[in-house]
């Protein structure tokens, strides 16, 4: 059993799966002030996002095929991998690459500070966007990158003003070209 939301406040009508923060993260500055904490606090959301790392731990292929016949069975047009956690090692991306092949209905969104992956071979409906936060080295990696707007962060380029909506704005889900920037939540 995994827990696959249908939606939320700030990304609205949008299937998304999380992992609990800190431990399915990568070593980062923003471990201290990390928004999913305040939710992960809560306890179903804490039970949810465990459910998810506890079968994602016991049997990958399963997690990954209950993802699939959710796709199946709603046939989202917008998903979001990880409101909370991040893309775990090359394997878990490889998957998701996979199943964002198949489901070529439906447009993906993953923000990830693992930048020592391969993300060669994307398909297109699978945007991967890399979170900088400030004081860490910009990753050289032609993908788009979201930084958080704080007065300590000053390197922000391309970018585009994330408005806080994402229902209404989608962008990141299509966005090539261009930068993200964030307000810090």
């Amino acid at each position: 059993m995994i827990y696959i939301t249908n939606s939320n406040t700030k990304i609205g009508n949008t299937g998304n799966i999380s992992l609990p923060p800190i431990k399915t993260c990568f070593d980062f500055p923003c471990h201290q002030e990390c928004y999913a904490v305040k939710f992960y606090k809560m306890t179903n959301v804490k039970k949810s996002w465990d459910t998810n790392l506890a079968q994602l731990k016991e049997n990958r292929r399963i997690y990954f095929e209950l993802i699939r016949r959710y796709l199946l069975k709603k046939r989202v047009r917008y998903f979001r991998w990880h409101v909370s956690g991040d893309i775990i090692d090359q394997d878990y991306l490889e998957r998701m690459k996979i199943l964002a092949y198949h489901y070529y209905f439906t447009n993906f969104l993953v923000y990830t500070k693992g930048y020592h992956l391969d993300f060669n071979n994307t398909p297109g409906n699978l945007s991967i966007i890399l979170s900088v936060w400030p004081g860490v080295d910009v990753p050289k990696k032609n993908l788009p990158l979201a930084f958080i707007k704080t007065k300590e962060e000053t390197r922000i380029f391309n970018a585009i003003d994330c408005p806080g909506q994402c229902e209404e704005c989608r962008i990141c889900w299509n966005i090539k070209d261009k930068n993200i920037a964030l307000e810090k939540h």
